[in-house]
Protein backbone atom coordinates (compact mmCIF):
# COMPACT_ATOMS: atom_id res chain seq x y z
CA UNK A 1 0.00 0.00 0.00
CA UNK A 2 2.90 2.31 0.97
CA UNK A 3 4.18 1.75 -2.77
CA UNK A 4 1.27 2.71 -4.78
CA UNK A 5 0.68 5.54 -2.36
CA UNK A 6 4.62 6.64 -3.60
CA UNK A 7 3.26 5.96 -6.90
CA UNK A 8 0.57 8.22 -6.99
CA UNK A 9 2.88 10.88 -6.01
CA UNK A 10 5.24 10.40 -8.54
CA UNK A 11 5.73 13.01 -12.14
CA UNK A 12 4.42 9.36 -14.21
CA UNK A 13 1.03 9.02 -12.34
CA UNK A 14 0.26 12.41 -12.68
CA UNK A 15 1.31 13.22 -15.88
CA UNK A 16 -1.94 10.54 -16.17
CA UNK A 17 -5.08 11.89 -17.38
CA UNK A 18 -7.32 12.95 -14.67
CA UNK A 19 -10.20 9.41 -15.55
CA UNK A 20 -7.20 7.29 -15.65
CA UNK A 21 -6.06 8.62 -12.40
CA UNK A 22 -9.24 8.03 -10.79
CA UNK A 23 -9.95 4.52 -12.46
CA UNK A 24 -6.63 2.90 -11.37
CA UNK A 25 -7.31 4.70 -7.59
CA UNK A 26 -9.75 2.73 -7.82
CA UNK A 27 -8.34 -0.33 -9.06
CA UNK A 28 -5.40 -0.41 -6.43
CA UNK A 29 -8.00 0.40 -3.86
CA UNK A 30 -9.60 -2.47 -4.34
CA UNK A 31 -6.49 -4.77 -5.19
CA UNK A 32 -4.80 -3.92 -2.05
CA UNK A 33 -8.17 -4.48 0.35
CA UNK A 34 -8.14 -8.19 -1.22
CA UNK A 35 -6.81 -11.26 0.77
CA UNK A 36 -3.14 -12.21 -0.12
CA UNK A 37 -4.69 -15.54 -1.18
CA UNK A 38 -8.10 -17.17 -0.49
CA UNK A 39 -9.11 -18.00 2.68
CA UNK A 40 -6.42 -15.19 4.30
CA UNK A 41 -6.96 -12.52 6.59
CA UNK A 42 -4.25 -11.28 5.17
CA UNK A 43 -4.93 -8.67 2.72
CA UNK A 44 -2.47 -7.87 -0.45
CA UNK A 45 -2.41 -3.99 1.55
CA UNK A 46 -0.29 -5.46 3.71
CA UNK A 47 2.51 -7.44 1.71
CA UNK A 48 5.66 -5.63 1.12
CA UNK A 49 6.39 -4.89 -2.07
CA UNK A 50 9.11 -6.84 -2.69
CA UNK A 51 7.41 -9.98 -1.67
CA UNK A 52 4.73 -9.50 -4.69
CA UNK A 53 5.41 -12.36 -6.83
CA UNK A 54 3.50 -13.67 -10.37
CA UNK A 55 1.03 -15.71 -8.43
CA UNK A 56 -0.34 -12.43 -6.31
CA UNK A 57 -0.97 -10.77 -9.41
CA UNK A 58 -2.78 -13.76 -11.10
CA UNK A 59 -4.80 -13.45 -7.74
CA UNK A 60 -5.89 -10.01 -8.66
CA UNK A 61 -6.39 -10.79 -12.17
CA UNK A 62 -8.88 -13.83 -11.36
CA UNK A 63 -10.49 -11.94 -8.51
CA UNK A 64 -12.13 -10.09 -11.29
CA UNK A 65 -12.33 -13.28 -13.80
CA UNK A 66 -16.54 -12.65 -14.36
CA UNK A 67 -15.49 -9.82 -15.71
CA UNK A 68 -12.80 -9.73 -17.85
CA UNK A 69 -11.93 -5.92 -19.23
CA UNK A 70 -11.93 -5.26 -15.41
CA UNK A 71 -9.51 -8.37 -14.65
CA UNK A 72 -7.17 -7.36 -17.57
CA UNK A 73 -7.34 -3.52 -15.92
CA UNK A 74 -6.11 -4.65 -12.72
CA UNK A 75 -3.46 -6.22 -14.62
CA UNK A 76 -2.22 -3.25 -17.29
CA UNK A 77 -2.37 -0.82 -13.92
CA UNK A 78 -0.05 -3.15 -11.92
CA UNK A 79 2.20 -3.55 -14.95
CA UNK A 80 2.79 0.06 -15.18
CA UNK A 81 3.01 0.74 -11.36
CA UNK A 82 5.53 -1.86 -11.09
CA UNK A 83 7.61 -0.88 -14.01
CA UNK A 84 7.89 2.41 -11.94
CA UNK A 85 8.89 0.83 -8.90
CA UNK A 86 11.77 -1.47 -10.70
CA UNK A 87 12.48 2.21 -12.15
CA UNK A 88 12.19 3.79 -8.39
CA UNK A 89 14.48 1.09 -7.45
CA UNK A 90 12.09 -0.46 -5.04
CA UNK A 91 12.22 -3.60 -6.85
CA UNK A 92 14.65 -5.37 -8.90
CA UNK A 93 11.62 -7.20 -11.16
CA UNK A 94 8.18 -6.41 -12.40
CA UNK A 95 6.28 -9.90 -12.38
CA UNK A 96 3.08 -8.60 -12.84
CA UNK A 97 5.08 -8.88 -16.81
CA UNK A 98 4.61 -12.51 -15.93
CA UNK A 99 0.56 -12.22 -15.98
CA UNK A 100 -1.37 -12.62 -19.22
CA UNK A 101 -4.26 -11.05 -20.06
CA UNK A 102 -7.55 -13.14 -19.79
CA UNK A 103 -9.04 -13.81 -23.59
CA UNK A 104 -11.81 -11.71 -24.18
CA UNK A 105 -14.23 -13.17 -27.21
CA UNK A 106 -16.59 -10.54 -28.51
CA UNK A 107 -18.01 -9.90 -32.31
CA UNK A 108 -17.76 -6.16 -31.92
CA UNK A 109 -20.26 -3.76 -32.71
CA UNK A 110 -23.07 -4.00 -35.27
CA UNK A 111 -22.20 -1.77 -38.53
CA UNK A 112 -25.26 -0.15 -40.13
CA UNK A 113 -26.23 -1.58 -42.90
CA UNK A 114 -27.01 1.39 -45.94
CA UNK A 115 -30.74 0.43 -45.39
CA UNK A 116 -30.56 0.85 -41.52
CA UNK A 117 -28.60 4.24 -42.52
CA UNK A 118 -31.91 5.14 -44.64
CA UNK A 119 -34.18 4.33 -42.74
CA UNK A 120 -32.65 6.44 -40.13
CA UNK A 121 -32.78 9.57 -42.33
CA UNK A 122 -36.00 9.32 -43.36
CA UNK A 123 -37.12 9.47 -39.64
CA UNK A 124 -34.85 12.17 -38.62
CA UNK A 125 -34.90 15.22 -40.83
CA UNK A 126 -32.13 16.95 -41.71
CA UNK A 127 -31.27 19.94 -39.13
CA UNK A 128 -32.06 17.86 -36.25
CA UNK A 129 -30.08 16.70 -33.42
CA UNK A 130 -29.75 13.35 -34.32
CA UNK A 131 -29.33 13.66 -37.94
CA UNK A 132 -26.47 15.64 -37.32
CA UNK A 133 -24.95 13.18 -34.99
CA UNK A 134 -25.31 10.73 -37.67
CA UNK A 135 -23.62 12.40 -40.20
CA UNK A 136 -21.02 13.66 -37.91
CA UNK A 137 -20.28 9.73 -36.91
CA UNK A 138 -20.71 9.02 -40.70
CA UNK A 139 -18.97 10.79 -42.42
CA UNK A 140 -16.25 12.27 -39.99
CA UNK A 141 -15.19 8.83 -38.57
CA UNK A 142 -14.33 10.32 -35.38
CA UNK A 143 -14.73 8.67 -32.34
CA UNK A 144 -17.44 9.30 -30.43
CA UNK A 145 -15.63 11.20 -27.59
CA UNK A 146 -14.54 13.72 -30.07
CA UNK A 147 -17.92 13.66 -32.20
CA UNK A 148 -19.63 15.58 -29.20
CA UNK A 149 -16.93 18.66 -28.99
CA UNK A 150 -17.17 19.18 -32.52
CA UNK A 151 -18.80 22.64 -33.48
CA UNK A 152 -18.38 25.32 -36.07
CA UNK A 153 -15.24 26.74 -34.59
CA UNK A 154 -13.60 23.67 -36.03
CA UNK A 155 -14.25 24.33 -39.82
CA UNK A 156 -11.62 26.58 -41.24
CA UNK A 157 -11.52 27.03 -44.89
CA UNK A 158 -14.19 23.97 -45.67
CA UNK A 159 -11.84 22.27 -43.67
CA UNK A 160 -12.86 20.30 -40.55
CA UNK A 161 -9.67 20.78 -38.21
CA UNK A 162 -9.76 19.33 -34.80
CA UNK A 163 -6.57 17.41 -32.56
CA UNK A 164 -8.84 14.03 -31.43
CA UNK A 165 -9.06 13.73 -27.66
CA UNK A 166 -6.80 10.64 -27.23
CA UNK A 167 -3.90 12.22 -28.99
CA UNK A 168 -4.05 15.68 -28.19
CA UNK A 169 -1.06 15.57 -26.07
CA UNK A 170 1.02 14.63 -29.40
CA UNK A 171 2.05 16.90 -31.72
CA UNK A 172 -0.10 17.50 -34.79
CA UNK A 173 -2.92 17.92 -35.80
CA UNK A 174 -5.78 15.97 -37.95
Amino acid sequence: AWAVQEYEKSVDFKQLDPKTQRTRRSEFEHCLAEPIKAGSSHKLGGCPLDKLEAVHFRIMRDQKADKKHAANGRIKAWRVMMDWAVEAQLVKRNFADDVKYLKVASEGYHSWTPEEVKQFEDFHPIGSTSRLALALMLYTGVRRSDAVVLGPEHIKDAVLTFTPFKTRRKVGKN
